[in-house]
């Protein structure tokens, strides 16, 4: 639709279509650095999509948070 009436993205977002798309890549990078690092090393699927479960305090304190803090990786699909 969008690529048809390029106008329409202006009436749905607010934006022109270049616009929309280059502020999703932008919150789509500052999503990635907060979770993972600005350090592009640690860009990686595998550490995006971890999940940590940890109990306070237990998961702070040495050989006690081996039992109560957990991290899975979760699947996406």
């Amino acid at each position: 639709m969008y690529n048809t009436n390029p106008n329409e993205c202006k009436k749905d977002y607010n934006s022109t279509c270049l616009e929309f798309y280059l502020k999703t890549l932008y919150k789509t990078f500052e999503y990635i650095e907060n979770k993972l690092s600005k350090n592009e090393k640690y860009w990686k699927w595998k550490n995006l999509i971890k999940k940590s479960f940890s109990h306070k305090p237990f998961s702070m304190i040495p050989l006690v948070n081996v039992l109560s803090h957990r991290v899975i990786e979760t699947e996406v699909f």
